[in-house]
């Protein structure tokens, strides 16, 4: 049984810079993380005269031969006592040091281009948290076909939460039977186990514990704050991370007393829980910085300079300092608990491999904690396979098991930093070198350096009428552009208008969506198509208006064949999705949809418009992960101090709305020029926004 379990997250804007997003150049990343052809993938090798830190006690095998056969581990003994077989290809290896691959339990793996950092860094396992997306599903199927180059992943589904929700787009959970639901749909899915967080009721839990156990899914999570530790441990949730609960988040001070983590230490001791602290996030939190210069060239620069930090959400005098959550881990150590190391790879500041090294990195954190470097190590290896229920396959050097392995150039044990000091991955058998590595590390710095055309494989529907209006609109935050939107009308034909909207996301959202309009003379939306290609294919969805009735059917990667009837009535308005997983912003097209009621607005006057949106939101589940029903309540408002076009015929509109799930409130403002077209759409206030503006036609 695999055991998995997830994350924090943020939404809606600051989420999209908590991720890696990129530029691409030309160069599709598939072809920098396809599986290698080399004949160590092939063929038997054989390290000869290594020093073997194994991983099975604390101990080093000095002048060891590993023989490696189809992938896994075929012999392993003093280098005199081992035969190597005939034609197998041998590797000088004194000198050297083998240790087993790490695993990192606690990561989020954004896009493709995330997965050579880790294995650069000697990763050869992650668990994918907070990873209810399709993109994910897909990321893991194409490691474990060998389509693409990366670390074996385990991805969680679920993020179960109860109100007050973490980000405004999550589905909250109130019900036990809810939770039940959802949980099944998580296995029906294909996902590796569910996840709760730390805001969950105990009457979710108690639904998701129930139907977990039911279906075979592991169920890990953070520590809910409704319900005891003792109760959580005793439920048979797997795990609890990220130490929320136990740490103030507003100062990172221990919120315990010693008695009562001697006694919370005490029941997850004995009821087998597994505890993944995540110290290198409460180092980000104290304002440390984890990675170099060096380092961050292999992530796009909007991801390093956009304003959404973790100080500034923690607010720019925050008083958080780096104390209760290490002395936290040494008080759980000192009882016996399980800790598994975790990066929590792809929060602000904590980059994919490169968090695990280092002076902040999780495996010094752990040191620094208490545990020795043995069983530091350990935490990234043999107890972490144990956790992830594989350790019948990694985490030690031992016969029989996968060839995830690390050929170091330091002994590990003696110093930590030695766990850096690459000379090559075996990867499921295949020997990676450090040159190849690094080779593979500087494409993915070109790629980040250099822009490209967003829409250059993403060709226009088939032309039906003349057109009328073409526009361009880039999606930008904090000086950073991340996608761009391209929407064109068509003329009348049969008394019938086409709007096509293209926008094309950039990783990790990694989204190409296009919606297809078709408008009445009555200026009443008939029909919605979407297509939209993800790293998990192509979900195509359409939505049709039959009276009062919208049909919707289609098909969605992972998902299967939808087909739902929904109740409308005349005036609503028939609209495409978000822009992208994790923008959880309308696509320009949906307001081209509705400007034509906005324009009959009269200044200071208002009105309320229902939507009926095809969301694609892997937030939500069932019925909710595919429609949305929304209201807008706008309002006319020319201020020309907020108007953002600066332009006295323009008309401005202030649009409200409750959160995607019902939850919280968006607020965003709407220009539109003097021919009541969309001409910038912002969302959010001050820097915590995000806008589609439009720069003029896209190019022919």
């Amino acid at each position: 049984m695999v055991f998995v379990g997830g994350g924090l997250r943020m939404k809606p804007a600051v989420a999209v810079i908590a991720t890696s997003l990129l530029t691409f150049s030309a160069i599709p990343f598939h072809l920098l993380a396809l599986a290698i052809e080399s004949n160590a993938s092939k063929h038997t090798i054989a390290l000869i005269g290594a020093n073997v830190v194994a991983m099975e006690r604390e101990e080093l095998l000095s002048n060891y031969t590993l023989v490696i056969a189809e992938g896994k581990i075929a012999s392993l003994g003093p280098a005199d006592a081992v035969v190597v077989p005939d034609g197998a290809v041998r590797i000088d290896a004194r000198g050297k040091y083998v240790m087993p691959g790490l695993i990192d339990a606690f990561t989020h793996v954004d896009d493709e281009s995330n997965l050579i950092l880790f294995v650069a860094n000697g990763v050869t396992t992650v668990r994918n948290t907070a990873g209810g997306y399709a993109r994910h599903l897909a990321l893991r199927d194409q490691v474990a076909r060998g389509e693409l180059l990366g670390p074996r992943i385990f991805t969680t589904g679920g993020d179960i939460s109860s109100p007050p929700l973490n980000y405004d787009s999550m589905e909250p959970v109130t019900t036990s039977e809810r939770a039940e639901q959802i949980t099944e749909e998580v296995k029906r899915m294909g996902f590796d186990g569910v996840m709760v967080y730390s805001r969950i009721s105990a009457d979710a839990h108690r639904g998701a514990i129930t139907a977990s156990k039911r279906v075979g899914l592991p169920l890990t999570g953070h520590q809910s704050l409704n319900i005891p530790p003792a109760e959580v441990a005793q439920s048979g949730q797997r795990s609890v991370e990220n130490l929320i609960g136990y740490v103030r988040l507003s100062t990172g001070e221990l919120g315990l007393s010693s008695d009562k983590v001697a006694a919370m230490a005490a029941s997850f001791r004995d009821h087998g829980i597994f505890v993944i602290p995540t110290l290198t996030v409460h180092r980000v939190r104290g304002r440390y910085r984890l990675a170099s210069a060096e380092e961050e060239r292999y992530i796009n620069k909007c991801a390093r300079l956009a304003p959404f930090s973790q100080n500034q959400r923690l607010g720019p005098q925050s008083s958080y300092t780096y104390g209760g959550a290490p002395q936290l881990v040494s008080m759980l150590h000192q009882q016996r608990v399980k800790i598994v190391a975790g990066t929590d790879a792809g929060y602000p500041g904590v980059l994919p491999g490169f968090s695990m090294h280092g002076p902040y990195g999780e495996l010094q954190n752990l040191a620094e904690a208490g545990l020795s470097h043995y069983e530091a190590l350990q935490a990234a290896t043999a107890l972490a396979a144990e956790f992830l229920g594989i350790a019948d396959r990694v985490g030690t050097v031992s016969v029989g098991k996968v060839a995830d392995l690390l050929l170091l150039d330091g002994n590990p044990l003696d110093d930590l930093s030695n766990a850096a000091r690459i000379e090559g991955v075996f990867l499921q058998g295949r020997y990676i070198q450090k040159q190849e590595l690094n080779q593979r590390l500087e494409a993915v710095a070109t790629i980040y350096a250099n822009g490209r055309d967003r829409f250059a494989d993403l060709p226009l529907p088939p032309q039906s009428s003349e057109r009328e209006f073409v526009a361009r609109f880039e999606l930008s935050s904090g000086g950073c552009v991340h996608g761009e939107e391209r929407v064109l009308i068509y003329g009348p034909k049969s008394g019938k208008r086409r709007i096509v909207a293209q926008s094309s996301i950039d990783p990790s959202q990694s989204t190409k969506t296009t919606v297809v309009a078709e408008i009445s003379k009555h200026f009443r939306v008939e029909r919605v198509e979407v297509n939209r290609q993800g790293p998990e294919g192509t979900s195509r969805l359409s939505m049709i208006r039959q009276g009062e009735t919208a049909l919707i059917s289609g098909r969605r990667p992972y998902y299967g064949d939808l087909s739902l009837r929904e109740q409308i009535d005349q005036r609503t308005i028939l609209a495409g999705p978000i822009l992208s997983d994790e923008i959880v912003f309308d696509m320009a097209g949906t307001f081209f949809l509705a400007s034509d009621r906005l324009a009959k607005l009269a200044a200071g006057q208002s009105l309320e418009l229902k939507l009926k949106q095809l969301e694609l939101d892997p937030d939500k589940h069932g019925r909710n992960a595919t429609v949305g029903d929304m209201v807008w309540k706008v309002l006319r408002d020319d201020d020309d101090v907020r108007n953002p076009a600066g332009c006295r015929e323009c008309k401005g509109f202030v649009i409200s709305t409750t959160g995607r799930s019902g939850i919280g409130e968006q607020e965003f403002r709407l220009t539109l020029d003097a021919s009541d077209h969309p001409l910038v759409i912002q969302f959010g206030q001050a820097d915590d926004s995000f806008q589609l503006l439009r720069t003029g036609p896209p190019p022919t």
